[in-house]
């Protein structure tokens, strides 16, 4: 047996409906009142989350793999759960969103998800 120590901040619930109506996906894990974790995580993810059940983790590997691709697919997220753009804190982001080539492959993905954003683009 070998022990292989893992650290994380939460144990998250799993989302057995989704985010409906806005967002139809299940089985993703949520920050929630229920997930397990310190006080301040939670608090901090609640602020930073805009109080909604975003999907906490998304796809790993693809956040690795296609950083620019996973940035996409949270704007989506962040465009279906309503959350307010300007209140994010885009300088903690690893791709900068503010970029033309950016802009464009958020437009050939979905224009009106390029439209939601594009008051912060200015």
């Amino acid at each position: 047996m070998e022990l292989i120590p893992v650290f994380l901040q939460c144990i998250f619930e799993v989302s057995k409906v989704g985010n409906l109506p806005r967002l139809p996906l299940t089985d993703l894990s949520v920050i929630s009142s229920r997930s397990i974790t310190t006080k301040k995580f939670y608090e901090e993810a609640a602020r930073r989350y805009q109080g909604t059940r975003m999907c906490c983790v998304g796809d790993i590997g693809e956040s690795l793999e296609n950083p620019v691709q996973y940035s996409i697919h949270t704007l989506w997220e962040m465009q279906r759960l309503g959350m307010d753009p300007k209140r994010e804190d885009w300088s903690t982001w690893t791709v900068n969103v503010r970029t033309k080539p950016f802009q464009e492959k958020v437009s050939d993905f979905d224009p009106a998800l390029a439209d939601y954003f594009q008051e912060i683009w200015k």
